[in-house]
C-alpha cells in the first residue's frame, strides 16, 4: 500500500531530473572587468598613436613651410653666412 504512495513521488522526481538541464552561467564580472580594461588600453594606445602622428605631420608642415620661406626669400644659406662672417 504505501508502494503506491512513494511510486508516484519517486516518478515525479525521476521525470523533474532527467528534464533539468545545466544552468547556463554569467559571465565572471573579473573577466568583463579585465576585457573592458583591455579595451581601454587599446583605444588609448590607438588615440596615442594618431595624436602623434598628427604632430609629426604637423613639425613635417612647419619645416617645410620655413624651408619654402627660405627658397623664396632669396636667402641661400651659405650666403647668410659669408655675410656674418665677413
Amino acid at each position: 500500500m504505501s508502494n503506491l504512495i512513494v511510486f508516484p513521488v519517486n516518478l515525479l522526481i525521476m521525470v523533474l531530473f532527467r528534464k533539468a538541464r545545466a544552468r547556463k552561467k554569467r559571465p565572471s564580472r573579473v573577466q568583463a572587468a579585465l576585457k573592458e580594461s583591455e579595451e581601454r588600453h587599446k583605444q588609448k594606445a590607438v588615440e596615442s598613436a594618431q595624436s602623434q602622428s598628427a604632430q609629426n605631420e604637423s613639425a613635417e608642415n612647419d619645416i617645410t613651410e620655413r624651408d619654402d620661406a627660405t627658397i623664396h626669400s632669396g636667402y641661400d644659406l651659405d650666403e647668410v653666412r659669408q655675410n656674418y662672417d665677413g
